[in-house]
């Protein structure tokens, strides 16, 4: 039996459909059938800040760092040590942070 993350919210139970492949029914009433490999993909939302993720090098400092660029460079470049021994910034760090990246502008005028 298989779960994936994104599933978890919606129920979704993965069965074994073949040695190299499960299967869930969406709650929609469709098939899901993926390899067993299956990675999970990049979620929406920086797991660290919450913080939408926008592009390509979100997805890839997710991949390495388990955050979105911005963080990556913020608390793991720095900390890379504390961060593989599980190490994330407190609460009141991304609070700062967070409303730091509110208060700037969306847009520049030229």
């Amino acid at each position: 039996m298989r779960r994936l993350s994104m599933s978890d919210s919606l129920n979704m139970v993965w069965k074994k459909l073949s040695d190299d492949r499960s299967i869930a029914i969406h709650p929609l009433k469709f098939s899901i059938i993926c390899p067993n490999n299956h990675a999970d993909p990049v979620p929406l939302s920086c797991p660290i800040c919450k913080f939408m993720m926008r592009d390509q090098v979100d997805a890839s400092s997710y991949l390495e760092a388990g955050s979105c660029s911005n963080c990556k460079l913020l608390w793991f470049e720095p900390n890379r040590a504390a961060w593989a021994n599980g190490w994330r910034p407190s609460q009141e760090m991304v609070g700062e942070e967070q409303k730091k990246r509110l208060s700037a502008p969306s847009y520049r005028v030229t």
